[in-house]
Formats: C-alpha cells, sequence, structure tokens
C-alpha cells in the first residue's frame, strides 16, 4: 500500500490527508477497520481524486465540499436499500459508483441496472480488495485487477 500511496502523491501533490483526526473519526463511524488498507489510504490522501482516464471521481471521507463518502453513504442506503456494509467511494452520478464492503474489503463496480443482482449476491465484486482497486484506478488501462 505504501508504493501506491507514493504514487498518488506524486501525481495529485495536492492530495496529502492535513486532517488526520477527523478521517479516523469518521472511518470509525463508518465500521473501517484500522488495519484495513482503505484506512491507510484515507488516512494518507484525503480521497477527492480526480477523474482519471475517465473513471467516475473518488470522494473524500471529511474536508469541503459534497458529496463526501459518510453524505453519500447515508444518501445511497436510502435511495437503494444498500446494506449498511457498502460505502460508496464514488457519487452515484450516471447511476453507478464504486462501492467497498468493509467486511472483506472488495470493491464493486455497482450499476443500477443489475441492482437486484448486486442485492442478492449474484453481482461479484470486481476487485478482491481496496488496493487492487486503487492501482487499477491510477493505471491508465481499464482492465480489472
Amino acid at each position: 500500500m505504501d508504493d501506491v500511496i507514493q504514487r498518488v502523491n506524486r501525481a495529485c501533490p495536492d492530495r496529502q490527508n492535513l486532517d488526520c483526526a477527523s478521517t479516523a473519526e469518521a472511518m470509525h463511524r463508518l465500521g473501517v477497520g484500522p488495519r484495513s488498507n482503505m484506512w491507510m489510504f484515507y488516512m494518507a490522501i484525503n480521497g477527492a481524486l480526480p477523474p482519471m482516464h475517465g473513471k467516475l471521481e473518488l470522494l473524500r471521507i471529511v474536508g469541503p465540499g459534497i458529496p463526501k463518502i459518510p453524505d453519500q453513504a447515508e444518501y445511497v442506503r436510502d435511495r437503494y436499500e444498500l446494506p449498511a456494509d457498502f460505502l460508496p467511494l464514488s457519487s452515484d452520478e450516471g447511476e453507478g459508483m464504486y462501492l467497498y464492503d468493509v467486511r472483506t474489503e472488495e470493491v464493486h463496480d455497482y450499476y443500477l441496472a443489475r441492482h437486484d443482482q448486486f442485492l442478492s449476491g449474484e453481482a461479484p465484486a470486481r476487485w478482491k480488495n481496496f488496493v487492487d482497486f486503487i492501482v487499477w484506478y491510477i493505471n491508465d488501462d481499464d482492465r480489472a485487477a
């Protein structure tokens, strides 16, 4: 994960997290474990990564602007009746979003058109973990990790 964080810092030096206390508090409330790769990433990077190579913009955990992951989580749980274990890493603009599973650390490429399959467990995660997702996100190609 350290290599990935360094790559993001080089590509987006203005995205360093300057509010680790608020970030830790928000992630704790969201159920993100302190030993998870998502925790490590957001403690170093504030999120809000610009859309890279046609991908959805990643949200920040805390700080200025909306939506942020906590706001978006509340919204998508109400709108789509998603289980509390899933955190949106992007907004649902365009009827799709990246969803992080706090239990398994898998990341899903969610599409509203496949909502029923997602809820029934028929739609597998696209990325087996958060690191694979971030590596895919910052790379130029669109292959699944």
